[in-house]
């Protein structure tokens, strides 16, 4: 891809991924709380004292995710802001793992640049906003999967030690 079009994608999905959630960070900047939220939110207080509380069914990366993010700034809002910031990084990881491996993983240009333009609007979707700004392990599940996709992407074709680790672990 010309270096022209890659900015130009690049400042699209900036631009596409960032209003609807500045319009929210400063109209409605509401943290979602549910019932499952408490249980994340009491281990990650028990991983925050040092302790390592019962976890019963609950995975512990949420919780250590809220603690460490807790230690750092101390809001709720900033946590939120946190898991955004995370879900964006993914997203731009997956775009320039497909706009860098693009001329061999799809051959027609135009797919090419379709492909792209879908994974920018599956960055627009309202559901993708609602999981980022709740307290619930699904704000990462998804960027998470997203970084999946482009360590296949990658792994295929660079053959990356990084990528391959990132994978089996």
């Amino acid at each position: 891809m010309q270096r022209k079009i890659k900015k130009m994608i690049y400042l699209v999905f900036i631009i596409l991924f960032w209003i609807p959630r500045a319009l929210f960070y400063l109209n409605i900047p509401i943290v979602g709380i549910n019932g499952d939220t408490f249980d994340y939110t009491g281990i990650a207080f028990f991983f925050s004292k040092g302790q390592v509380p019962d976890l019963g069914i609950i995975p512990p990366f949420y919780p250590i995710f809220l603690a460490i993010s807790n230690s750092l700034v101390n809001s709720l809002s900033s946590i939120i802001f946190i898991q955004t910031l995370f879900t964006f990084f993914c997203f731009l990881y997956l775009i320039r793992s497909i706009t860098i491996n693009g001329k061999e993983f799809i051959k027609n240009k135009g797919i090419q640049y379709c492909v792209i333009f879908t994974i920018i609007l599956t960055s627009l979707d309202s559901h993708l906003l609602f999981l980022e700004t709740d307290l619930m392990t699904e704000a990462l599940q998804f960027p998470l999967l997203l970084l999946f996709i482009g360590s296949i992407v990658n792994t295929y074709f660079n053959r990356s030690k990084f990528n391959f680790i990132f994978l089996v672990s």
